[in-house]
Parts: structure tokens; sequence; C-alpha cells
């Protein structure tokens, strides 16, 4: 818990001085994008093709890849560990809302294939209304709104 905040206030504190940081170790950033050059080599990229059923990688999870059901695919942009599940977490948990647009941004730029892709919506699962009301946001919303606005559909599932 101390060391999250001495974390937070060192990140706070290079913003001040330098306002374009990375997202997970706060180096300061020479060019653009959200992560330095070293916490980029540690995000697991995912493909474009993932398992219609489970959401894996088609080349690892073992299933067919045939349409089953209502849902004909999933989409991710990295396995969340590393550098992505820390920032997401400083983002979701922390109240770095920042965050939000940095990430949201540069998933955006990594997917760029989504805007050419054929599918009917980008569905952010809901959060529970008491979370909501305790985070204030909606951090898949957020992050599902910078992909294909026209495509953001947040009234299709319900918590």
């Amino acid at each position: 818990m101390l060391e999250n905040i001495r974390q937070n206030l060192r990140l706070a504190f290079l913003r001040l001085v330098s306002p374009r940081v990375c997202l997970n170790c706060g180096t300061r950033l020479k060019d653009e994008g959200c992560f330095c050059a070293f916490c980029q080599a540690g995000i697991g990229f995912l493909p474009q093709a993932l398992c219609r059923r489970c959401g894996a990688p088609e080349q690892i999870c073992g299933h067919a890849a045939k349409k089953s059901g209502l849902l004909d695919g999933v989409w991710a942009l990295a396995w969340h560990e590393g550098p992505i599940a820390a920032a997401l977490a400083k983002f979701k948990y922390d109240g770095a809302q920042g965050h939000g647009q940095a990430l949201g941004a540069y998933m955006a730029g990594k997917m760029e294939w989504i805007r050419q892709s054929e599918f009917d919506y980008i569905i952010p699962v809901p959060l529970h209304p008491r979370r909501l009301r305790k985070r204030g946001f909606n951090q898949a919303q957020i992050l599902a709104s910078y992909l294909r606005p026209e495509k953001l559909r947040v009234d299709l599932l319900v918590r």
C-alpha cells in the first residue's frame, strides 16, 4: 500500500515536470505513445485471429474456429499482464482517469485493423451500480469509446 502511494506520488511529480511519462514505470517519454521502450517490449500483444469459442489465439486454444451460438468473434489487444495490467490497475483502482485517455488512444492505434473489421457492436462489460458509484466511471466503456465510437453500445448488457 505504501509502495503504491509512493509510486503514485512519483508519477504525479513527473507529470508536473514532464507530462509525458510511461504509464507503467514513469520514465520520461521521448516520442509518441504511453509506454517507454522497455515496458513496450514487455507487452504480450495478441494476434488478430482469436477463437470464437474461448477468445484465446486460434493457434493455441485447441477449439475448431467455427461459429458457435451468437458470438462471432472476440478481440483483445494484449494479455492482461505486465505493463498493460499495471496501467489498467492504476486507471481502474487509483483514480488515474488520465490513463484511460492514453490507454484508449494507444489501443486504437495498435488495433487500427478494427476500423476495417465487420461486426455489429462493441459492448463494454457494465459495472455493478454500486461499483460505478464508487469508482465514478466505467473503465471498459472509456477504453471501448476510442475504438469505433459509432459501434459502441452500452445498453445491451445488464449487470
